[in-house]
């Protein structure tokens, strides 16, 4: 699911190495090291509410597409050097078939 992912740019990884051997998969990615709570700690308002409308649009992305992310939380949340969000561990994820669109509501 990580190359879907990457392929409807989802914002994910770059794999650096991928091989099938018999019934098993291996896969190793780059290194992703600010977390969620380090990039909060270290941005502005500004920096904060604009990474939230990253993390949202990634998602809606991976929404619009039919896959669900099925473990995203804070620890699969990280942020490269430009403070852009990219979500990890997406070895959970599921595609379905969905005929709903994807909204926010103001309450």
């Amino acid at each position: 699911m990580l190359m879907k992912a990457n392929e409807i740019g989802v914002s994910t990884p770059q794999v650096v190495y991928y091989e099938e051997y018999e019934n098993f998969q291996f896969l190793a990615t780059e290194y992703i090291d600010m977390s969620f709570e380090e990039c909060i700690e270290e941005s502005s308002i500004e920096e904060v509410l604009t990474a939230w409308n990253d993390l949202y649009n990634n998602v809606k992305l991976l929404f619009k597409n039919g896959i669900v992310h099925s473990d995203l939380h804070e620890y699969n949340i990280r942020f490269n050097n430009d403070k852009k969000v990219v979500l990890i561990d997406l070895e959970e994820a599921r595609a379905f078939n969905q005929n709903t669109t994807f909204e926010v509501r103001a309450n």
